[in-house]
C-alpha cells in the first residue's frame, strides 16, 4: 500500500506541476500581449492627439494619418480580444492546477502547500487603459 501511495503522490505531483507550468506560460503570453497593447495604444493616443491638433487648426488630417489611426485601432481591438482569451485560459489552467493540488493534498499536504504557494499568478481584473472609438 505504501508503494502505491508513493506512485500516486508522484503522479499527482507531476500532474500538478504540469498544470502550474501551463498556467504560468499562459500568464507570460498574456503579459507579453499586454505590453504590446500598451505600446500600440500609446502610438494610437499620440496619433489621435496629432489629429485633434490638426482639426483645431481647421485643417484636414492627411489620409496617411487617418489610415494609421484606423489600423492601430483595429490592431488594439484584436489584441484586446486575444488578451481576453489568454486570461480566460490562465483561469482555466489555474483551476486545473488547484484541482490537482487538492488531490495531492490528500496524499501529501506539505507538498501540496508548497505547490500552491508557488502559484503566484496575480489574476486581478485589469482596468482597461486602451483608447476606444468613442474618442475618435
Amino acid at each position: 500500500m505504501n508503494n502505491r501511495n508513493k506512485r500516486d503522490e508522484q503522479r499527482l505531483k507531476a500532474f500538478a506541476r504540469k498544470e502550474l507550468d501551463k498556467a504560468q506560460q499562459q500568464e507570460i503570453l498574456s503579459f507579453s500581449a499586454d505590453t504590446s497593447l500598451l505600446k500600440k495604444n500609446d502610438k494610437l493616443k499620440s496619433d489621435l492627439i496629432l489629429r485633434d491638433q490638426i482639426l483645431d487648426k481647421k485643417e484636414k488630417p492627411s489620409e496617411k494619418l487617418i489610415d494609421r489611426i484606423d489600423n492601430n485601432q483595429i490592431f488594439v481591438e484584436e489584441l484586446e480580444a486575444e488578451i481576453t482569451g489568454l486570461i480566460t485560459e490562465v483561469f482555466a489552467l489555474t483551476d486545473r492546477a488547484l484541482i490537482a493540488i487538492s488531490a495531492l493534498r490528500k496524499v501529501n499536504s506539505r507538498l501540496a502547500d508548497q505547490l500552491e504557494n508557488s502559484l503566484s499568478l496575480k489574476q486581478q481584473p485589469k482596468k482597461s487603459r486602451t483608447i476606444t472609438k468613442k474618442l475618435m
